[in-house]
């Protein structure tokens, strides 16, 4: 089910609006996917995982930005132009908690 195009193209908009509204840093920017997703702020151990999570998703699709691309363009939604899929990719494929 989390590979259906409708779950893809969701984590890219929330893994986009965790780049422009949560703030300016990593941790900042998980803490507010989570709470967006959950409703509730994340205990430290959560953010320690969800740190991990972004840190190895972002060395793979740095390592493979054709990979990147592909993931991001997923589904018939737009693909906001204003983010490199380098980055927007980890954020995608994080889906707070996986």
């Amino acid at each position: 089910m989390m590979n259906d195009v409708t779950y893809f193209e969701a984590a890219r908009h929330l893994g986009y609006r965790m780049l422009h509204e949560g703030g300016t840093s990593d941790a900042d920017r998980l803490r507010y996917g989570f709470r967006l997703v959950t409703a509730r702020m994340p205990a430290d151990n959560e953010c320690a995982i969800l740190a991990q999570n972004l840190d190895a998703q972002r060395a793979a699709f740095r390592a493979n930005q054709d990979a990147a691309k592909k993931a991001t363009s997923v589904g018939e939604s737009p693909v906001p132009g204003d983010v490199p899929p380098g980055e927007l990719a980890p954020t995608q494929w994080s889906r707070i908690c996986s």
